[in-house]
């Protein structure tokens, strides 16, 4: 970080410079910007120096002295400047940390290539799990949050946040999205037993009611009631679609691409759209009640493309991405409009991925449509 250099003609006249700064707080490298300088005659000299020299003061120390970890890459991929709180949580020095290239200090180089490529198109990273190397040679599980800036629409820089994986959501508030979720659980099994056992019960009646009457009706009467009874049967085939759909999901015998392929059956039953499924057999490797929620998941995620996208085509993808474990729902439909992103069933799925110390995103595929993806690391991370 270099301090500002004022300089004037001998003729007294005002001149431009280049200065090289960088606002450690924005992380926006000031370098090549046009600075106006006026002559030393028409300036208060002290006072401007004196107020860029505390700004200055005040930016480094706001910088090193942050409790979260903080370091600024280069478009490159290596690492330009970091806190103390960065350095500390991996235990290095300054110079065996900054200079370094990030993909350095990643147990899987590969994905910190991928981050990279990602914060390159200007996506924003949210609590993105990556296993990064200590100096003592240990693995430690961190989240990261990070954007990009450009220049001139060029990837040059980006800023990041660097947590441990356990920090942000202490037991007590996990326990509590825990509970609120098995409420929420609790009362959708319970319309799923109203609606099959009241209301379709009612309608297979009616049904029958109504095939009698075919039976015993004039034939100028008979085709009508003909298709009242198709009426009355599709309608009884889609409540219990319905409340299957809303009963819970028990894995029991079931590996987890099995129950997948049910969830994507249902989606095809009651929607009638296309849903294929992709699951790695590396993924049947989780515990029965992560499976289920990423069943839960899976079910809200091909729900929400066919009820509010309006999809034809739903593709469910599960495969290990270096040390994660990646979930991905695309869908062809109409995409997520700039207010649905905070709905309960959003928020419930967002809950279900963390719960397991993983993460979720939704956003507007790249060819149209939703895309949901979630990643949770492949072991450790996890709130108990």
């Amino acid at each position: 970080m270099a301090t500002v250099a004022h300089a004037v003609a001998p003729s007294g006249r005002a001149l431009t410079a280049r200065v090289p700064f960088w606002d450690v707080v924005t992380s926006r490298p000031l370098i090549g910007e046009d600075l106006q300088l006026d002559s030393w005659s028409n300036r208060p000299r002290g006072n401007d120096r004196l107020n860029s020299e505390g700004r200055e003061e005040r930016l480094t120390d706001f910088f090193d002295a942050a409790v979260l970890g903080l370091c600024i890459l280069g478009a490159d991929g290596r690492i330009v400047d970091a806190n103390r709180a960065e350095l500390e949580l991996f235990g290095y020095a300054r110079d065996e940390y900054v200079g370094r290239a990030w993909s350095d200090f990643h147990v899987d180089p590969d994905r910190a290539k991928s981050l990279l490529e990602r914060l390159a198109k200007g996506e924003a990273l949210e609590r993105e799990p990556v296993r990064l190397r200590c100096k003592n040679g240990e693995e430690r599980d961190v989240v990261i949050d990070s954007n990009a800036r450009f220049d001139a629409g060029a990837f040059v820089a980006a800023r990041c946040i660097t947590r441990r994986a356990d920090e942000g959501r202490c037991g007590e508030h996990l326990q509590a999205e825990r509970g609120r979720l098995a409420a929420a659980d609790a009362a959708q099994r319970r319309v799923g037993r109203d609606l099959h056992d009241g209301l379709g019960q009612v309608l297979v009646g009616a049904a029958l009611s109504a095939r009698r009457l075919v039976d015993r009706a004039p034939d100028e009467l008979r085709v009508p009631l003909a298709k009242l009874v198709d009426i009355l049967n599709d309608a009884t085939t889609r409540v219990q679609n319905i409340a299957r759909g809303l009963a819970p999901i028990r894995l029991g015998e079931l590996t987890l691409s099995e129950a997948l392929s049910n969830v994507c059956a249902a989606a095809r039953a009651s929607g009638g759209v296309e849903c294929t499924i992709d699951v790695h057999p590396s993924s049947e490797s989780r515990t029965e009640t992560e499976s289920a929620q990423i069943c839960l998941i899976v079910q809200e995620a091909t729900r929400n493309a066919i009820r509010h996208g309006r999809a034809t085509q739903i593709r469910v993808g599960l495969h290990p991405d270096g040390e994660l474990l990646a979930l991905s729902v695309r869908d062809n439909g109409s995409g997520i409009a700039a207010d649905a992103k905070s709905g309960l069933g959003i928020e419930s799925m967002r809950c279900r991925a963390e719960m397991f110390g993983g993460t979720f995103t939704l956003e507007n595929g790249a060819d149209g449509g939703a895309l949901v993806r979630c990643a949770w690391p492949s072991e450790g991370a996890r709130p108990a």
